[in-house]
């Protein structure tokens, strides 16, 4: 492994029983290491700002904005560590447009349930 870099060169042994694999192919390599069962939402339903947000549907109609805490996160994912639990539905894209629609119609104080 070369310390100036963050790749590192692996040789891998891989059966080809099926023939699908040519020479000169590049691989897509997942390495299944430590995994742990976690719940994770989209990046695209994260709000950011001085709180990193949600906005949770609680009622047809009606959301709710929530302050969460997040943890190891990938390129298109983040983990949730407190404050959406597992079944809450997650607006994945249009958070900020309900932030600003809040914001025009309450002024920008705590945002509890708001109905849309």
């Amino acid at each position: 492994m070369d310390e100036n870099k963050k790749a590192a060169a692996v040789r891998i042994m891989v059966k080809n029983l099926n023939g699908k694999n040519k020479l000169g192919m590049m691989p897509t390599v997942s390495i299944n290491k430590n995994q742990k069962k976690t719940l994770v939402i989209p990046k695209s339903a994260i709000v950011l700002g001085k709180m990193n947000s949600v906005w949770i549907e609680i009622a047809p109609g009606m959301f709710e904005n929530r302050t969460i805490e997040t943890g190891i996160e990938n390129k298109t994912e983040e983990e949730i560590l407190k404050s959406i639990n597992k079944g809450d539905r997650v607006v994945s894209y249009g958070g900020y447009l309900l932030n600003s629609a809040y914001i025009l119609k309450n002024g920008a104080k705590s945002m509890p349930g708001m109905k849309m």
